[in-house]
């Protein structure tokens, strides 16, 4: 495909791929063990696309590259046997905790709509809230890796 030769070439290769992905549940620093617990719980079995969508602060608007993104997902999403799609919002600590909890609902609810609106169903979606930061929130550039939305996939057994 383009993005293997892409790829093979040195560039960034964007094209959507699913993995297992671990969490070091010794190395979380949580607020609310709950919230913590249910991530783990909701993406047992699951793999997680290659792919986030990132937010502005205090946003739950798609830009123009997430909106590429979505279309990108869709034909991924659309070519595999997919049994179940999970949404897992995400925000950063700046806030206070039940804002960001809300927040990080409403940005996996315009993911699911625009899902949606292409013919993808979502089984799930969920808050994490500012739990389980991919990045440290003591820097603008940490802080926007943690406003994301993950996408987690089963796909049904052969």
């Amino acid at each position: 495909t383009g993005q293997a030769v892409v790829n093979e070439t040195g560039f960034v290769d964007l094209s959507v791929r699913t993995f297992v992905a671990g969490i070091d549940a010794q190395e979380q620093a949580v607020q609310d063990r709950s919230v913590f617990q249910r991530y783990l719980a909701s993406i047992q079995g699951n793999k997680r696309l290659s792919l986030n969508f990132r937010f502005r602060p205090n946003s739950t608007e798609l830009d123009n590259r997430a909106l590429r993104d979505i279309d990108r997902i869709v034909e991924f999403l659309k070519n595999q046997p997919v049994e179940h799609i999970l949404l897992i919002g995400f925000a950063d600590n700046q806030g206070e905790y039940h804002y960001n909890t809300t927040l990080a609902l409403d940005r996996s609810k315009t993911v699911r709509d625009e899902l949606r609106s292409h013919g993808i169903p979502v089984s799930e979606i969920l808050s994490a809230s500012e739990e389980i930061p991919v990045a440290s929130n003591l820097t603008n550039h940490g802080r926007e890796m943690n406003r994301r939305v993950e996408i987690w996939v089963r796909l049904k057994q052969a």
